[in-house]
């Protein structure tokens, strides 16, 4: 077992038991970033108590990597959130790529007035393949 996936259950036993836990142990618990879990509260998708830990059953609500690309692989368009947690970013950093062209998007109905945008499989596929490519041997050369 490497030591980042004894961390992890060892935060899965905590949540499991109930205990609240802190945005940088969710992070490692979900394998994203920090700044994705403090948009997700700021969204109030997950519940803060006076201590300052977060509500495990917010957590449990929270898709993981995993399933976020089984998604994918099933050819589901995908929103914003999702892509965050897929790419371990934060969701203002996929909203900035979709606006910059990196990924094709359809609009579909969200909440009230508000359009969600939906990111193509195909593009999302490709652009999770180079970002894994340069985490793994490095930025490609210029030039």
């Amino acid at each position: 077992m490497q030591p980042d996936d004894a961390r992890r259950a060892a935060l899965q036993a905590r949540l499991d038991a109930g205990e609240w836990l802190p945005a940088d142990d969710i992070a490692t618990l979900l394998a994203t970033t920090t700044p994705a879990v403090n948009s997700w509260i700021r969204e109030r998708r997950i519940a803060k108590n006076e201590a300052g830990g977060y509500d495990p059953a917010g957590v449990r609500a929270i898709p993981t990597a995993d399933s976020v690309e089984q998604r994918l692989n099933a050819g589901e368009w995908l929103g914003l959130l999702d892509l965050a947690i897929l790419f371990g970013v934060d969701k203002a950093t996929v909203a900035r790529w979709v606006r910059l062209g990196h990924m094709h998007y359809r609009l579909a109905r969200g909440f009230g007035r508000y359009e969600r945008r939906l990111c193509s499989p195909t593009d999302v596929r490709t652009n999770l393949d180079e970002l894994r490519r340069e985490r793994r041997d490095g930025p490609a050369a210029d030039g």
